[in-house]
């Protein structure tokens, strides 16, 4: 090792932003600085997770946290580790159901996201740690038999900040979280307008509603084991489904999860997650399938019948 360096200039990676309603922002090491090493890569946003309607509710996804750097200190001749800045939490998942009028009047309803810790210096020469990336808004789904009353500036589902580099000489930056979802569903009036906020979403309360859940099998949409290339080569669209019959109070709606290929059985498929309208929103696509979450009508037993799903897809060139 050439002890002239007193540091490892290489730089440290900084974490990527926790996804949620959007994909969250990727971490940005900076500008390439002269030394030994090359820059690093930045953690990637996490992808995007939920839909509109909260089914199922979930909270916010974390940010990455950014990586350590080690340092040498010349004066006698040790190694040292500085800890990368921690990722930011993400929001809570937040539930609140009335039988009758929901009054929120004057009061706040936060389900933010925590920002990503700061790179830190070591104290000698310029290495520093990279910084964390921002964890991604929660979720807020306010449900009444009768109306709510609020003003919409008093809900927040934000996306965490993200922390940035120390040093003057280094830019680099972690990614922001992304913006969480909120729901507001009223049986009847007052229902808030929240203008053009694409966070928030209104709708008629469904009474009675029961959630039932059915799933495809996994698929490959693609490349298999080893990237051996298949018959076909398909990029996955929104997919829509066709009711033969949807009784008042009822609903369906389909959302895409991915994995990648399976750790411990060759061609098999690991772990699927997502939950998002959008399959291109997917990180892992090397197994897809759809769920359809399905509200029925308890009180009046019946359900939506679907006839179909129309799955829409093109070929890759």
């Amino acid at each position: 090792m050439d002890t002239r360096w007193n540091t490892f200039y290489g730089k440290s990676a900084p974490g990527g932003g926790g996804g949620a309603r959007e994909r969250g922002g990727d971490g940005d090491p900076g500008s390439a600085r002269q030394g030994p090493f090359s820059l690093p890569h930045g953690g990637l946003g996490g992808g995007p997770r939920g839909e509109l309607h909260l089914v199922p509710l979930v909270p916010g996804s974390g940010g990455g946290g950014g990586s350590a750097v080690i340092s040498y200190r010349a004066s006698d001749g040790t190694f040292f580790v500085v800890q990368g800045g921690g990722g930011g939490g993400g929001g809570g998942a937040v539930h609140l159901a009335a039988r009758g009028s929901l009054d929120l009047s004057g009061g706040k309803i936060l389900a933010n996201g925590g920002s990503g810790g700061d790179g830190v210096r070591s104290g000698f020469g310029s290495s520093v740690s990279g910084p964390g990336g921002g964890g991604s808004g929660g979720s807020i789904l306010l449900q009444a038999t009768g109306g709510i009353l609020l003003d919409c500036s008093s809900l927040e589902a934000l996306g965490g900040l993200p922390g940035s580099a120390a040093p003057k000489e280094q830019k680099a930056g972690a990614g922001a979280g992304s913006p969480g979802w909120i729901r507001l569903e009223a049986g009847k009036e007052p229902l808030p307008d929240c203008g053009a906020r694409p966070d928030v979403s209104t709708a008629r309360l469904l009474l009675d509603a029961e959630r039932s859940a059915a799933v495809s099998l996994p698929f490959r949409p693609g490349l298999g084991p080893g990237r051996a290339v298949l018959a076909h080569d398909l990029e996955l669209g929104p997919a829509r489904l066709l009711f033969k019959d949807q009784p008042p109070g009822t609903e369906a709606i389909l959302l895409w999860e991915g994995g990648g290929e399976s750790l411990d059985r060759f061609g098999g498929t690991g772990p699927l997650a997502g939950g998002v309208a959008d399959p291109g929103g997917l990180l892992e696509k090397e197994w897809a399938r759809f769920a359809v979450q399905i509200l029925s009508n308890a009180a009046a037993r019946q359900a939506p019948a679907i006839e179909a799903v129309r799955l829409s897809y093109r070929l890759k060139p």
